[in-house]
């Protein structure tokens, strides 16, 4: 797998524009916002998998919800009221959105050219063909990214690295990229004649996430201690939280349930 070598990933050039001059740069890292993402480690990650490009955004964050869906499959039984519940699994699917505004003509060209290079990560890589060129039709690597933000979207068995090392694993079923018209945009005519910037952009996903990392239940310990968000100040339920006669309790109850 390619090395990323992006320069908007955290580190001291997270916000520098390779393409940019050092006078739009110098702009750039004016914001404030910039300085205090930087030094408290609020960013958003978005790490392409197949070719080792990321995106990184400050985490003004305008909406977050991490939602858990149990599949159970159900079996009516002649005589017995209630079915036979038969466990499928658990589906983890992340919605995020947030705010990416600009604080200079040159941000904002900076983030146009962010979120396109976030938009063309949905697409596969594929073959190339045998005069060296890209195939159309054969496609060799599905769109598949790491996600961090914080530590609400991280590998719980990894925590506190970068997107690589402790990204959550998982696929994006889409963008949304709203700007916000009434903020307005900013011209440069000498990007491309007519060229608009938007001063704001309203980004949204839905992040389905593949879970790569331990997960349930050994007895009554927790397979991974730090699951979902890395915190493992809190005891397991292990022995010492839960009495015999309690866990015998449960174990009866479900017999009861699950046949």
């Amino acid at each position: 797998m390619p090395k990323n070598n992006n320069p908007a990933v955290p580190g001291s050039h997270t916000f520098v524009d390779p393409d940019a001059s050092s006078e739009e740069n110098r702009r750039i890292m004016q914001d404030p916002a910039t300085d205090l993402a930087t030094k408290r480690g609020q960013f958003i990650e978005i790490y392409h998998i197949p070719s080792g490009e990321s995106v990184v955004f400050k985490a003004y964050i305008d909406d977050f919800q991490d939602k858990y869906d149990s599949t159970w499959n159900d079996a009516d039984v002649y005589g017995r009221m209630d079915p036979i519940r038969q466990f499928a699994g658990t589906k983890r699917v992340i919605s995020l959105d947030w705010i990416v505004p600009s604080y200079s003509v040159a941000e904002a060209k900076f983030n146009h050219k962010k979120c396109a290079l976030l938009f063309s990560m949905l697409y596969p890589n594929y073959d190339l063909d045998g005069s060296g060129a890209s195939s159309a039709t054969q496609m060799s690597t599905a769109p598949v990214f790491k996600v961090k933000f914080g530590n609400l979207i991280q590998d719980p068995s990894t925590p506190g690295g970068d997107v690589e090392d402790s990204g959550l694993v998982g696929a994006i079923s889409g963008f949304t990229y709203a700007p916000n018209v009434e903020a307005g945009f900013v011209d440069d005519i000498s990007e491309q004649y007519g060229a608009l910037f938007p001063k704001e952009v309203k980004l949204s996903m839905e992040y389905t996430v593949f879970h790569t990392h331990g997960l349930g239940w050994d007895g009554v310990k927790k397979r991974e201690k730090g699951f979902p968000y890395g915190d493992t100040s809190s005891s397991d339920a292990d022995a010492s939280g839960t009495p015999d006669s309690m866990a015998e309790a449960i174990e009866s109850a479900l017999d009861g349930i699950f046949g």
